[in-house]
Formats: C-alpha cells, sequence, structure tokens
C-alpha cells in the first residue's frame, strides 16, 4: 500500500531552498527557538495558503493573497502580515534591538489591554474601514496616556482583535478590539494606564457586566513576552459570566480556524504592519 504523504511536510534538506531572513538574524535566531525555524514557518505558510485556496472557489481575493504566499522570496519578501517567512524576520528584528532594553532593569512586562468602551463589531471583515478607524483612534490615545504618565521608555505593540463567544447562546458572539503591548515594569505605569483603561462602563453585553480592560500576560521569558505582543493573529475566547452575572470570566484565548482564520488573512493583509503596530518612543516599526 502506498504510504500517505503529509502535504505539509517540508522535504528540503538544505535551509537555503527556504525563505530566509539575513544571515545576521538567522545567527541571532539560533539563540530564540521560540521565534520558530524556517522549516516550521515554511510548514505554517504552506497550511495558510491551501487554506485561502480552499475558500478562494468562493472569494477571489483568497487566490490573490495564497499567489502572494507562494511568491515570497529572500530578494522580494512579500511584506504581507499574513506571511510567517516575513513574521519571523520581523521577529528577529525586534529581538535584536528590544533584547538590550528588556533586559536592563526595571525590564518590561507584557500586558493587553481590551477597549470594551464601544460598540463591539459582529463582522469586522464586512467592514475594513471600521477596524482601521477604531485602530487609528485608538493610537494616539494611547500615547497621550503614556505622556501623560511621564512614560520615558520606549513602548511597542500589536492590535488584534478577540473574538468572544459563548456556549449557552445567552448572548450574541462579538469582537473586541485589544492592543498587546511592551510595558516598563513600573508599578505606577502599569497602575495609571490600568486606571486610564477603566474610565468608562464597557456596558457593551449589560450595563451590570464588567470586563477586565487591562490584563497581564503572564509570561517570564522575555522572548517568549516579544513573540506574544508582536503577534497580529485574531484570536477566539469562551467566555461565561460569574455567579452573581456581573463579571465576565474568559477562558485562555485560541487561534482561529477554518473560514474565520482565512477572512483574518485577508484583513490583516489590507491592514498591513503599519496600521496594527502601536509604536511609542521612537522604536522600529
Amino acid at each position: 500500500m502506498k504510504k500517505e504523504i503529509n502535504p505539509y511536510l517540508f522535504l528540503a534538506f538544505d535551509p537555503g531552498y527556504i525563505r530566509h531572513a539575513s544571515p545576521r538574524l538567522e545567527i541571532l535566531s539560533q539563540t530564540a527557538p521560540e521565534l520558530g525555524a524556517q522549516q516550521v514557518a515554511e510548514r505554517e505558510n504552506q497550511q495558510r495558503i491551501a487554506l485561502l485556496q480552499k475558500f478562494g472557489k468562493l472569494r477571489p481575493v483568497s487566490l490573490a493573497l495564497a499567489k502572494k504566499l507562494k511568491g515570497c522570496r529572500n530578494e522580494t519578501p512579500c511584506e504581507s502580515v499574513a506571511c510567517l517567512h516575513c513574521k519571523r524576520e520581523r521577529d528577529l528584528a525586534l529581538l535584536e534591538i528590544w533584547r538590550t532594553l528588556m533586559a536592563a532593569p526595571p525590564g518590561y512586562i507584557a500586558v493587553m489591554l481590551v477597549f470594551n468602551q464601544r460598540t463591539p463589531m459582529l463582522r469586522p471583515w464586512s467592514n475594513l474601514r471600521q477596524a482601521s478607524k477604531q485602530i487609528n483612534k485608538f493610537k494616539p490615545r494611547i500615547g497621550r496616556a503614556l505622556n501623560r504618565l511621564n512614560c520615558s521608555e520606549p513602548v511597542m505593540g500589536t492590535f488584534s482583535l478577540l473574538h468572544h463567544t459563548f456556549p449557552s447562546g445567552e448572548y450574541e458572539a462579538f469582537w473586541l478590539p485589544v492592543l498587546c503591548l511592551l510595558l516598563p515594569n513600573d508599578q505606577a505605569l502599569l497602575q495609571g494606564l490600568k486606571k486610564h483603561m477603566e474610565r468608562g462602563e464597557g456596558q457593551y453585553i449589560s450595563p451590570s457586566v464588567i470586563n477586565s480592560p487591562m490584563s497581564k500576560i503572564l509570561l517570564k521569558d522575555p522572548i517568549k513576552q516579544l513573540k506574544r505582543v508582536f503577534d497580529p493573529m485574531w484570536h477566539q475566547v469562551t467566555c461565561t459570566l460569574n455567579d452573581e452575572g456581573n463579571l465576565l470570566i474568559k477562558t485562555t484565548p485560541v487561534p482561529l480556524t477554518g473560514s474565520e482564520l482565512a477572512k483574518s488573512l485577508l484583513i490583516l493583509d489590507k491592514l498591513g504592519s503599519a496600521t496594527i503596530t502601536f509604536n511609542y518612543g521612537g522604536q522600529v516599526k
């Protein structure tokens, strides 16, 4: 019997055949295996290409993005947010700069901000302009808040969307913008930003339900922090209410799959890295 071959198994033994970063960054990658190897990025890109081709029968734009990812080369990178090779190269470039900053006292901490004071989006892929508009409103607001709090260190992060679902079906699923940040581990700064995010009531489920707008991402390893903060992919989280019915309890966010993943890749490609990146203090964009 013919043995079935995994279509996503990378069969080339020479890494030179794989889209890679600059030699300097590839040397750096040996110190940061958490950011992924070339082969891993290639395999995952192949999976995304196959997914986009599957849904391309109904959405020709999906085929165009699949072709774009297929054509990504060392000499002519596609620079799409949806491309794992380009993301890996960008992560390594950020590591080169941020590892020194994160190692210096007081160090850095990763946090997630959830913008729950606006009407949530129900189908974000049907309105690219809305998603872009919301992000471009939040950027200067967070920048001004950090300035008021006398933040003198660089801060950088990534915007994405978080899909909130309810297993009971009592509430309609919705999407909220989130911003993952690398912040100096300064308690006064963290408390000040938390107070800023808690302004308003966030009554998007009901007047009595509270959603925490700022939480710490509990990762101590600096490289894992960096990888999480600069991850542009949208996630899904299952929600329930506490016994009193006034607090939103969330499970660990998980990546999107299937058609929702395919649609999110299209939006991310259109938004681009410059739109979804938050930059305070003049660091790399």
